[in-house]
Parts: structure tokens; sequence; C-alpha cells
């Protein structure tokens, strides 16, 4: 199928069946291309894949801008490129319940200027997330965990400055029923 992307050029998805029990896509875009395998088996959904993306004129922040004081703007990284390896799992072993896990390896790089061949500032070198969830009567129990690998520094074109370190964050959410309050 072929369909109007958002984006600035035609999005053409194409979906083969191959002899092993995979399917496979390849998605290409202007500037933008996806390989994926994907394979769905006893509730449980897999894909393994690749993406890459080439930005034209990608806008970064600087903290320190010439001629404006102490004030902080935008500013251009050139072009900039991030290839990006991907695979996710997850399923629904019941109703009630249904898990996933994926992760993401980033490797992003400034590709023309001053900065040619430095990581993009603020984009991580790895994601991955897990979730669960179960559904009952009232609601659902939810717990989501988000790890995010290390950063430059959004104004450290250079790469020379410390890093933003690595991070995990958890939630999780419960039903709860709220009493009502009579304003009057």
């Amino acid at each position: 199928s072929i369909r109007l992307d958002e984006a600035d050029g035609w999005s053409v998805r194409i979906l083969a069946q191959t002899r092993l029990p995979w399917q496979v896509e390849w998605i290409s875009l202007t500037d933008e291309a996806q390989v994926a395998l994907s394979r769905s088996f006893g509730g449980v959904k897999a894909e393994l894949g690749s993406r890459f993306l080439k930005i034209k004129d990608e806008i970064g922040f600087k903290s320190a801008c010439s001629g404006a004081g102490s004030a902080s703007c935008n500013t251009n990284l050139f072009d900039t490129k991030r290839l990006i390896a991907f695979a996710s799992i997850g399923g629904t072993p019941s109703p009630r319940l249904s898990w996933s896990l994926s992760a993401d390896s980033i490797q992003s790089t400034v590709d023309s200027g001053t900065h040619a061949g430095k990581r993009v500032p603020m984009v991580p070198k790895t994601v991955v997330k897990g979730a669960a969830s179960w559904k009952h009567d009232r609601g659902a129990y939810r717990v989501l965990a988000n790890h995010r690998g290390n950063m430059i520094q959004s104004d450290d074109f250079g790469n020379t400055g410390f890093r933003i370190p690595s991070r995990v964050t958890l939630a999780a959410g419960f039903p709860h029923k709220c009493p009502s309050i009579k304003l009057e």
C-alpha cells in the first residue's frame, strides 16, 4: 500500500511473507528506512528490526547565545542521522493479563558542519521499557519501568562535558474511586 505520510514524502509499506514463520516489513520514506521482522505465536508478538533516520537542519538548544546576553536560544545542528536497532515482545496470556518488553539501541551522530561525527545531544544510547497490566472488574493495575541511557547535555555539541546520567523510572497505577465533592 502507498500512503501520503505527514512528513515531506511518500511512504511505501511492503509486507512480505518469507519461508520462515516471520513477517518481513520494509518502510521507506524520504530520509527514513525501517526493516522489521515480526512474529506472533501463542498470544505473544515479537518484533526485531532496524530503523534509519536522516534529519536535515535539525534544531538544537544553546544555553548562551551571542548578542542575546545570558538568554538561551535554538541553534542549527546541521544534518543528523540515527541508526536504531530495536526488539520488542509482549503478550496477553489471559484476557485480564498483558505484558510487554522493548529495547532500543540508538547510534546518533551529527552528519555535517563543525561537529560532524559527534553524538547528537539529548539522544540516549539505550532505551528499555517494560510494562504489565492486570484488569479486574473495577479497573486495572499497571506497572511500568523505563530505563533511559546517558545523554549528551543539550548544548554540548563537541561532546566534551559531563553526560546526563542514565536513569530508571518506575510507575504504578491502580483503580481508586475518589470521593465526590459537593460545592455549594
